[in-house]
């Protein structure tokens, strides 16, 4: 029973994915663009007219698609427009199918195209969110050209004025050029950009602090909050080390050398990019922190199982950009980042003061909202 209800399940998902796919490309085959080359009467070819009143009818419009162009590692996002009409429902009636009559309705056809023109203009300078609304109002200029068109030429009856209306067009399309998408690949990020990082981190004690603590190796985590070329980074590291390699007398239950250790840190730093190109971002940092170490609680006896410090640290962030994809006013960019940073950590006795050289690697992802 199973196989069967699973087996029905298939064949209804195929059968609509199929429905799907045919309606996508019946749309598609349905319409002629501008761009195909001047109107001719076979596109007037699939309907008569019946019983209307009118002499013809152009079912026309102004669509769009997301297209793409990339250049490095950077992918533009944008949309491409054009100017259709439909010939399943337009319509010359079979008395006005003349080479004059047609120079009329290729002039509606033209005007459409100059809507287009100055639409896809408008949303590229602007980095317009909002495509339908700028289409919607394009359309509703181009009707209130047809309605003057009409009245200039009598409907298309008046060749002379026609010809006139037709040239005034033409004239109008040669000074709107046909959009074309020129990216700004060597785009310098301004605005805000919130992020966050994941991968291998590991502190190295040294000094002091060596001779009694291993060094952490484990999970390095973070946030970035970015604006222009200034960043705060909020990131922490949660590690595990070797053995304990002296005891510690602290406390009322002693921290015996041999003892597997943990510990980590969190940091609260600000950088800025001195180098920040397509492909590379370097960002000396500096900030504060706290740093820990974990000993493993043995009973109940036990009073107190973490040790944590106060820390300054200062370093560098190298960022290698594998990917950016810039979409309108929003940018996503995925990187590689290595970080490298020296902390002066402040534990109580016996461990002291002392240094630590902390590295990690790993990936690193920003959203921006650009200017």
């Amino acid at each position: 029973m199973k196989r069967i209800l699973f087996s029905g399940l298939l064949l209804c998902l195929s059968l609509s994915l199929f429905a799907q796919n045919s309606n996508e490309i019946s749309a598609a085959s349905s319409i002629r663009k501008w761009a195909d080359g001047p109107l001719t009467l076979e596109d007037f070819s699939y309907r008569t007219g019946g019983n209307s009143d009118k002499a013809m009818r152009l079912s026309y419009g102004i669509r769009w698609k997301d297209d793409k162009h990339k250049i490095g590692n950077t992918t533009f996002y944008y949309p491409t427009f054009y100017a259709y009409m439909n010939p399943y429902a337009s319509w010359i009636k079979p008395e006005y199918k003349t080479p004059e009559y047609l120079r009329y309705v290729q002039t509606y056809f033209d005007y459409v195209e100059l809507c287009k023109r100055r639409a896809q203009k408008e949303v590229s300078q602007r980095n317009e969110h909002s495509i339908d609304y700028i289409v919607r109002f394009h359309m509703d200029v181009a009707d209130g050209f047809f309605e003057e068109l009409d009245g200039e030429t009598h409907d298309g009856a008046d060749t002379a004025a026609v010809r006139i209306c037709q040239e005034r067009v033409a004239a109008e399309l040669a000074e709107e050029n046909d959009f074309e998408y020129v990216p700004d690949y060597k785009i310098d990020p301004k605005g805000r950009a919130m992020g966050m990082h994941i991968g291998l981190g590991s502190e190295f004690h040294v000094g002091n602090m060596g001779a009694y603590v291993p060094s952490l190796i484990g999970l390095e985590f973070g946030f970035d909050f970015n604006f222009n070329r200034w960043t705060i980074f909020w990131d922490g590291l949660i590690g595990s080390g070797g053995n304990l390699r002296q005891d510690i007398f602290r406390y009322s239950q002693p921290w015996e050398a041999g003892n597997h250790m943990s510990g980590g840190n969190i940091n609260l730093s600000v950088g800025y990019a001195a180098w920040d190109s397509q492909w590379w971002k370097i960002t000396p940092l500096a900030g504060i922190g706290v740093d820990y170490i974990d000993y493993p609680k043995k009973d109940s006896r036990d009073d107190k199982t973490e040790i944590a410090a106060f820390r300054v640290l200062c370093g560098v962030n190298a960022d290698f950009k594998f990917s950016r994809q810039i979409h309108g006013e929003g940018m996503a960019e995925s990187s590689v980042r290595a970080r490298l940073y020296g902390a002066f950590n402040n534990y109580p006795v016996p461990i002291g003061s002392s240094w630590s050289l902390n590295f990690s690697v790993g990936v690193n992802w920003l959203a921006w909202f650009l200017k």
